[in-house]
């Protein structure tokens, strides 16, 4: 064969051989751009839905946190609507009372500072003379209606406080607690004998209507129970009223027997006649114990007059203030200590309850 047609078929089939191999790796790549795009397509539907789920997800997650705000939000409005009308009920309902209540506490505990004055000045005596030995004279009814008043306007207003959520209130529970304490104080001559230093007293001896002519200190009853407390205070009560001092004093001395007058002759009549100090010092513990309570209620009473604030500390009364109730030099600093401390322990426990 000619050299020149041999070559011309060599060339010939280097060029198919060429355009095949053009073809095959032109179809390979088609292929693999059309595997590609469908990989791309694959890709971009899945991030796509990816990107569904998770908008969905967060439009479900900022429904739920509207829908709780919304709820947080209602709550609030309805707690502050409740709140304010509970507010509204006690200070329209029971803060009249609370002030009577301030103003029954700071007679009180004018009147005690009386008796301490009297045995200062020999009014009253060691051995029944003076002032109180009369139980129907107006120094015997009088202290006797003052000293009561405190535990007769708490038993007015707990009615009115069972109705009312004072809880909102941390001075009104302050002086609930108070107020009541001034009114359990009367049954609390057991617990302040005990007290150290400690005072022997034992009332309810057989033998008691002739051992407390002999030792009244140990053996003449020198509080009140609390049942027969709350007989006496409903008898000074009329139409959900305190009885004016006028109207208790024409009662008790009156001719005419009455529940009130029984009342009176059986327990503060035989509380006050012929007391002292001296030959009672159980009952000046339990008078003491209402100054304290008396002293921190009207001043918490006085504070909030001034404007909203929060409870000071119920501090040790001073000295300047416990010499005004010492009957002798020697005596009511440490008695008002002593009661101011078991008064700071029952405010503790009933705080408790």
């Amino acid at each position: 064969m000619e050299t020149p047609i041999v070559v011309a078929i060599v060339g010939a089939a280097v060029a198919l051989s060429t355009s095949i191999a053009s073809l095959l790796f032109s179809w390979k790549n088609a292929n693999r751009e059309r595997e590609t795009r469908i990989e791309l397509t694959q890709l971009q539907a899945g991030i796509q839905a990816e990107l569904e789920r998770s908008r969905h997800a967060n439009q479900v997650a900022l429904q739920d946190k509207r829908d709780t705000q919304g709820q947080l939000s209602a709550e609030q409005d309805a707690w502050r609507a409740y709140a304010f009308e509970a507010r509204k009920r006690l200070y329209q309902d029971v803060e009249p009372l609370r002030a009577q209540m301030a103003e029954a506490c700071h007679q009180a505990a004018s009147r005690v500072r009386s008796l301490a004055r009297s045995a200062q000045r020999g009014e009253i005596l060691p051995d029944g003379q003076g002032w109180l030995a009369d139980p129907r004279g107006y120094y015997a009814l009088v202290t006797a209606y003052d000293l009561l008043q405190p535990a007769l306007w708490f038993r007015l207003i707990q009615p009115k406080i069972s109705a009312v959520d004072f809880s909102l209130d941390a001075r009104a529970v302050h002086e609930h607690h108070l107020s009541k304490l001034l009114y359990k104080g009367w049954a609390a001559d057991f617990r302040l004998a005990q007290k150290a230093p400690e005072l022997p007293y034992d009332p309810n001896l057989p033998e008691w209507p002739a051992l407390r002519q002999e030792d009244p200190a140990q053996y003449w009853r020198q509080g009140i129970p609390m049942g027969r407390l709350d007989s006496l205070l409903e008898a000074m009560t009329q139409d959900g009223h305190p009885l004016s001092f006028g109207r208790f004093e024409a009662t008790v001395t009156s001719k005419e027997p009455s529940e009130l007058q029984q009342l009176y002759d059986s327990l503060m009549a035989d509380l006050l006649t012929g007391f002292h100090p001296e030959t009672r010092p159980v009952l000046w513990r339990v008078l003491n114990y209402q100054v304290c309570a008396a002293r921190a209620y009207h001043q918490s009473w006085t504070e909030r007059k001034e404007g909203p604030s929060p409870l000071s500390p119920m501090a040790q009364p001073e000295a300047s203030f416990a010499q005004d109730y010492a009957w002798k030099p020697s005596d009511n600093e440490a008695t008002l200590v002593l009661c101011h401390e078991r008064l700071l322990f029952d405010l503790s426990r009933i705080a408790t309850l």
